[in-house]
């Protein structure tokens, strides 16, 4: 019987050693290394910023040249652009028979130009004055030529600051490919839109920073204003 004790006791004390040396500790688990969400990358410096566009300054007087036109009729007379004349012109000009002229005022008015430099694309330019001094220049031209006019304002400007992609849709369901081009200066910024109202239309926006800012805030101010009458 004692014999058959201490048998007993011997594989009890041969398990526990075995599950002894099986049992290893549970190793430490690596701390958690935090995620962190990458910067984003910060604008290109603008360095080639111009004090002006086709040679028109910002905040400052329209003071641009009219360009030459001619009056055809003997009873109903019509204004037309001399286009033989306008070859002596040096520059850009003010399209003097666009309609517009008439009806608005020189301090508060959009003014078309003509004479503009060649780029082997159709492509049109107006002139945007607020309290009498130049705020914007805009330009409209077919989305087909926006990649012309893209790479004429990388060689004259440099790279853009900012390029931003992103997707339209049309009210068929169609989806299009669309950039949006910024050089962002510290007086002067151009926005160049691939799509803009429409898909096969392109927008360039050249505007004062400090006139741009005021008309934002202007425009903040009055929505709100409107938003307290919900």
């Amino acid at each position: 019987m004692r014999s058959f004790i201490v048998a007993l006791t011997a594989v009890a004390a041969c398990t526990v050693s075995a599950q002894t040396a099986t049992k290893k500790p549970a190793a430490r688990s690596a701390a958690a290394t935090p995620v962190v969400a990458p910067e984003p990358a910060p604008a290109r410096v603008w360095d080639k910023e111009p004090e002006a566009f086709l040679g028109i300054k910002f905040n400052e007087p329209f003071n641009v040249q009219k360009c030459p036109s001619k009056t055809v009729g003997q009873y109903v007379k019509t204004e037309f652009l001399d286009h033989e004349a306008r070859k002596a012109v040096e520059g850009v000009c003010v399209d003097a028979t666009d309609s517009r002229n008439k009806y608005q005022k020189p301090e508060n008015g959009i003014f078309r130009l003509d004479n503009l430099p060649s780029l082997g694309i159709g492509y049109a330019a107006s002139v945007h004055t607020k309290g009498g001094v130049v705020s914007k220049i805009t330009i409209d031209l077919k989305q087909s030529a926006f990649g012309v006019l893209l790479t004429a304002f990388k060689d004259r400007y440099g790279l853009p600051s900012v390029v931003e992609s992103s997707t339209v849709k049309t009210n068929a369901g169609a989806e299009f490919n669309a950039a949006d081009v910024s050089w962002k200066g510290k007086k002067i910024s151009i926005y160049m839109y691939e799509r803009m109202g429409k898909v096969d239309e392109s927008y360039v926006v050249i505007s004062d920073n400090a006139i741009m800012e005021i008309e934002l805030a202007t425009q903040r101010e009055r929505r709100a204003a409107e938003a307290q009458k919900f």
